[in-house]
């Protein structure tokens, strides 16, 4: 039997992670968000927010009224490791994120969320999971984990899902978790793409 991950473990997968800017033109673009959807959703939660949470900035700053909290486990590194995984134009900016971060933003891991049950309308996932979940059993924890935070009739939407051995990890996950939770979901082709899909999961009630 394979043996339980160790944080320490999760926190050097977060350590190679490639960090990639993620603002609300980002998710409108890749997960098929609308701002209709932006004014319905009260209480936003945000697996991985980028350089500087530019999308939960973006969302205060045009006056939607939102609560987001961005998930950025790299916050829990040391400076220099995670300057370290960064190209130096974009250390600035970092740096602004790491010592000015917006309100609600918490260093944790997606597969241990510090956030009350069925308490967040949807959950965005940019370029985060699954692309740094190396193992089953962590996706497992990641998607059980969403689902719990998750309010009835609130929606999950990650993306990218890739073809091949990531996709396969994803669907045994999604079998795992519909033997726990009642869910409506569908895995979307990406317009203009063969090869990435958009996950969007529903909650609904039994």
């Amino acid at each position: 039997m394979e043996e339980p991950r160790s944080t320490t473990d999760q926190m050097k997968n977060v350590e190679g992670a490639l960090m990639t800017e993620r603002d609300l033109s980002n998710y409108m673009e890749y997960l098929d968000v609308t701002i209709g959807e932006i004014v319905r959703w009260g209480k936003i939660l945000e697996i991985g927010s980028g350089t500087e949470q530019n999308f939960a900035k973006e969302i205060r700053e045009r006056g939607y009224g939102n609560k987001v909290i961005s998930i950025d486990p790299r916050l829990a590194l040391p400076e220099l490791i995670d300057l370290g995984g960064m190209f130096p134009e974009e250390h600035e900016a970092r740096l602004r994120g790491r010592k000015n971060p917006e309100v609600n933003t918490i260093a944790a891991l997606a597969q241990n969320l510090p956030i009350e049950s069925g308490s967040v309308d949807a959950i965005l996932a940019s370029r985060s999971v699954p692309l740094y979940i190396s193992s089953q059993e962590d996706m497992d924890s990641v998607l059980t984990e969403m689902c719990r935070v998750l309010k009835v009739g609130g929606e999950i939407r990650i993306y990218p899902v890739a073809v091949g051995e990531k996709r396969k990890v994803v669907e045994i996950s999604l079998r795992n978790l519909l033997e726990l939770e009642v869910l409506s979901w569908e895995i979307k082709l990406e317009e203009g793409s063969s090869l990435n899909y958009l996950l969007k999961i529903k909650k609904i009630p039994r």
